[in-house]
């Protein structure tokens, strides 16, 4: 049997970024712990679930966003 200890990180996919964090830090009471910058205006954004384990975002520049797998309703 594989025993696990918790996962590093799940990574979803928002559309807002201010209000995702404002929700997560300001209501969860969740810690920011990294923004990150990545290339095309992409940005990928972490909060503390605890226990080492992190809850990330990725935000996509509307003309990379595919319309599969962003969890938004249309």
């Amino acid at each position: 049997m594989i025993k696990t200890h918790g996962i590093h990180h799940l990574a979803l996919v928002c559309k807002d970024m201010n209000r995702t964090v404002k929700f997560y830090t300001e209501v969860l009471g969740m810690t920011l712990t990294a923004r990150l910058s990545l290339p095309g205006g992409a940005k990928h954004f972490f909060f503390d679930m605890g226990g080492g384990n992190q809850l990330a975002f990725f935000l996509l520049p509307q003309r990379t966003r595919s319309r599969a797998g962003c969890g938004q309703p249309r």
